[in-house]
């Protein structure tokens, strides 16, 4: 069985469907504080902050793995708030590793993001062997949630890896008041009901006009597609993979991403 946290999400909502096609119905798990209601997903709902109670999934099938998207994840609300970004972050990772370690389980996928990195490598692409660099509470979060990830699954000999997410796009509904904020989306609404829309722009010191901010925007069918494979590889036997295909993952990291940047304005 596969545990999925925080499969509520918007990467979430593309993924768990994936896996039931993958694994079969009821063999996938969603934790998270509400149901996901997705066919075939068995729903448990828990706060994460909170230690995970064993009796939460008696079901009578071993958990084999782990994909733990669980996070907040707003820069902005992190600038604001940064101590509630790295308590939450930094709690509910360390949750469900303790669940994994308890559980032995096989393989252990933590969801972190692109913007570990220096922003400044954007231009050029980002590979998993570049500078680190997060400029954000929420980023510096997920750089330490990296850490303790690898740190415990190395330990405890759990296959692991920190998946570096860029800019997730996805589909969103137009009640979904929280995720409309968000760029792709404000921009649909904005030609939807044909009312202007504002792009912010930022200086920089290289030259003297401002430019927009440059990101990798990668569907969330294209990121659930690549948890599904990363999950069945590491399943398997992950150390000969990389082995095999002359991989070195270090940092036991792999960027998700186009490995294209497009500006904001563009």
């Amino acid at each position: 069985m596969i545990l999925v946290t925080g499969g509520n999400g918007l990467i979430g909502q593309d993924l768990l469907p994936l896996l039931v096609s993958e694994y079969g119905e009821n063999k996938v798990i969603n934790i998270s504080r509400t149901p996901s209601n997705i066919p075939g997903v068995i729903d448990r709902v828990h706060d994460l902050t909170q230690p995970i109670d064993d009796g939460l999934f008696e079901l009578g099938w071993p958990i084999t793995g782990i994909i733990h998207l669980a996070a907040a994840h707003n820069v902005f609300d992190s600038l604001k708030r940064p101590d509630y970004y790295y308590q939450l972050n930094i709690t509910t990772t360390t949750n469900i590793l303790a669940y994994a370690v308890r559980h032995k389980v096989k393989f252990f996928i933590n969801a972190s993001t692109g913007m570990v990195y220096q922003s400044r490598l954007m231009d050029s692409g980002m590979a998993e062997e570049s500078d680190l660099g997060p400029s954000n509470p929420y980023a510096r979060s997920k750089l330490i949630c990296e850490g303790i990830t690898s740190n415990i699954c190395q330990t405890h000999k759990i296959n692991h890896v920190n998946a570096r997410i860029f800019n997730a796009v996805g589909t969103v509904s137009p009640a979904d008041s929280v995720r409309n904020r968000f760029m792709i989306p404000n921009i649909i609404n904005a030609i939807r009901s044909q009312t202007p829309f504002e792009v912010y722009k930022i200086a920089t010191k290289k030259q003297n006009n401002s430019v927009t901010t440059i990101r990798d925007y990668i569907h969330t069918e294209d990121i659930a597609n690549a948890l599904v494979k990363l999950a069945n590889v590491m399943n398997v036997d992950f150390g000969n993979y990389i082995t095999n295909h002359g991989f070195t993952f270090e940092r036991h990291a792999v960027n998700i991403g186009t490995g294209k940047g497009t500006s904001v304005l563009d």
